[in-house]
């Protein structure tokens, strides 16, 4: 390891202590954290969107845009009732105990005329249908999304039960409001008195000549901060939740100077002081990538020394033959004509699962999700004194693998959550370099201090495979809108590497690759744990096997390899790299040409 290599650890864990320690002497904890009781009162469902749990008495019940992205639910009230209410089909509260406080909060709209919400909390004694008691929170809704007054309420009798609904009484024939992130807790409502403290540390990196991505730290609120208002040159240009760090502006114009503020709000409908002063970034020529010459390839001198730097991008389920057709895919159209394309390389298998895991240790585990013992170049790394990390968009926190909080965050295609060396029971790196996508990413971009080894896993917004209509920015559920989506993202990420000072002297290596060859008709239970380094299998099975991958390097020049490779071929080029021993099937195949 480097002298360079060493020192740049030393301070990453300097920092990361440091960084932690702060955190948790300014946190906060609302009383909101407590386990949440409504069955999805985000109406995310399993990540589609889903009214599941709810039902309607004088309307109808459907799926609409969300508050800040994904869904909410759209009520409709028939003609001629005295109220339209949505009710939990379900008791959220079964069998409550005397003198336990319950807080219930959501949000409300209306497309129509303004009218009067109420959200309310009932309490049903077990043998009974009629309330007892009840607390309710009431908002005149109108165009603009807004909350409801967090509110409380006390239980009476042991063993009763809670229902909770949304309620308009007298409303037009066809008049809707729509209602989202609804919730209920166990406690009371912490009463919030003041504004959310205003932004810090806002940061803005171009993507390319029309892309910049701006992010920020969190802000601190009496209860929680509930959303972000981004601005550009002093006009709001979006809204994001409250636990969303950074944005990506993409309507951005090529060699123009931008500068962006951004506002906290919270719950109650305060709002902080813009972030000041504005953070300005100028985005790049419309004519390249990478600072120099006509694209990011072929700019530094060709040179065999290792990369400081490997980045893995991995998309999803898409054909060699439905790449190279679509019209939707301009930028990775762009790259493997400036860069390297490998025209026979394989995925190692199906389904997806197993190929995140086969990259990164030279084996995989033929299952949808489940824990491996095998070595990996991540422990590689951690044994050698390298560094890591796996960047996974919208996952929760460090190292989870919960996909209810964020639907579109998906557990199986972060490697370093399954491999038993680097959790609890081993080292325990995952909780510390298995992080989020944002702002993570982008702050290591910012600063040029990536470190050696890199994995990227777009969520399932921006990852060429599931939509399903639920994503900020798409229209429908083509597969067109997946592919240029996905192609969009990985335009943004290589982009802004190949802006780095170390993308440009030729010590970066960013691998753009998919994880297997499937449009729907080849994913078939005959194919799964199908092995694709197997010269024989990939004679028989091309189709199934084939994936695009490109290499992504100053010090690459253009050009075509149709040398067969597979996905363990880029293990062995990885682990060369940065001197580790071959593990498993990268011992039996030809190296990645990354030189």
């Amino acid at each position: 390891m480097t002298q360079r290599r060493r020192r740049r650890l030393t301070i990453s864990i300097t920092l990361g202590l440091a960084l932690v320690a702060s955190v948790l002497a300014l946190q906060i904890i609302p009383a909101q954290s407590a386990t949440e009781l409504l069955q999805n009162g985000t109406f995310e469902g399993s990540g589609s969107g889903s009214t599941s749990g709810w039902a309607v008495s004088g309307g109808t019940i459907a799926l609409t845009a969300g508050r800040v992205g994904g869904r909410a639910a759209r009520v409709t009230a028939n003609a001629g009732v005295s109220k339209v209410y949505a009710y939990t089909t379900s008791k959220p509260v079964s069998s409550a105990t005397a003198g336990t406080s319950y807080a219930m909060s959501g949000w409300v709209r209306t497309d129509g005329s303004a009218g009067t919400v109420c959200l309310e909390l009932k309490e049903i004694p077990a043998s009974s249908t009629k309330s007892v008691g009840s607390a309710q929170a009431c908002v005149v809704a109108s165009a603009t999304w807004q909350p409801f007054p967090p509110t409380s309420y006390v239980i009476k009798t042991s063993g009763d039960r809670l229902t909770m609904n949304v309620t308009r009484s007298s409303p037009p024939s066809g008049w809707t409001f729509d209602m989202d992130d609804l919730s209920l807790v166990q406690g009371t409502v912490q009463p919030d008195t003041g504004p959310p403290t205003v932004p810090q540390n806002v940061r803005a990196v171009a993507g390319g000549p029309t892309s910049a991505t701006v992010s920020w730290d969190a802000s601190l609120d009496d209860v929680a901060v509930s959303a972000y208002d981004v601005y550009r040159d002093g006009n709001k240009v979006k809204s994001v939740g409250g636990t969303t760090l950074s944005w990506t502006d993409t309507a951005l114009s090529p060699e123009t100077t931008y500068a962006y503020t951004v506002r906290a709000l919270d719950a109650a409908g305060h709002v902080s002081a813009d972030s000041t002063p504005p953070t300005s970034v100028t985005t790049p020529a419309g004519s390249g990538g990478g600072g120099g010459g006509s694209g990011p390839c072929g700019i530094a001198t060709r040179s065999t020394r290792p990369y400081e730097h490997i980045v893995v991008i991995m998309e999803e389920n898409l054909t060699f033959p439905a790449w190279q057709k679509t019209t939707d895919a301009p930028y990775t159209h762009r790259l493997a004509d400036e860069c390297r394309l490998l025209t026979n390389a394989a995925g190692e298998t199906h389904p997806s699962f197993p190929n995140y895991l086969a990259v990164v240790s030279g084996t995989f585990e033929t299952c949808l999700a489940c824990s491996s013992n095998a070595d990996n170049v991540f422990h590689q790394l951690n044994v050698s004194g390298g560094t890591w990390k796996d960047y996974n968009q919208s996952m929760p926190k460090n190292c989870s693998a919960n996909t209810s909080a964020v639907p579109y965050y998906r557990s199986g295609h972060n490697p370093a959550f399954w491999f038993t060396n680097l959790g609890k029971s081993g080292d325990n790196t995952c909780a510390t370099y298995d992080v989020p996508l944002d702002p993570y990413l982008w702050n290591d971009i910012a600063a040029d201090a990536l470190p050696d080894f890199s994995w990227i896993a777009p969520d399932y917004c921006y990852d060429m495979h599931w939509q399903n209509g639920v994503c900020e920015g798409v229209t429908g559920e083509t597969k067109a809108a997946r592919i240029r989506i996905g192609d969009e993202y990985i335009e943004r990420i290589v982009s802004a590497i190949a802006d780095t000072p170390s993308y440009r002297a030729g010590d970066t290596l960013v691998i753009v690759t998919w994880d297997e060859s499937n449009e729907e008709s080849v994913l078939t239970k005959g194919n799964w744990g199908i092995n694709c380094s197997d010269p024989a299998i990939w004679a028989a099975k091309k189709s199934t096997c084939q994936v695009v991958t490109i290499l992504v390097s100053a010090r690459i020049p253009a050009g075509i390899d149709g040398t067969f490779y597979s996905h363990y071929s880029l293990t062995r080029a990885i682990q060369e790299n940065f001197g580790l021993p071959l593990l498993g099937g990268a011992k039996t195949v030809p190296r990645a040409p990354i030189d």
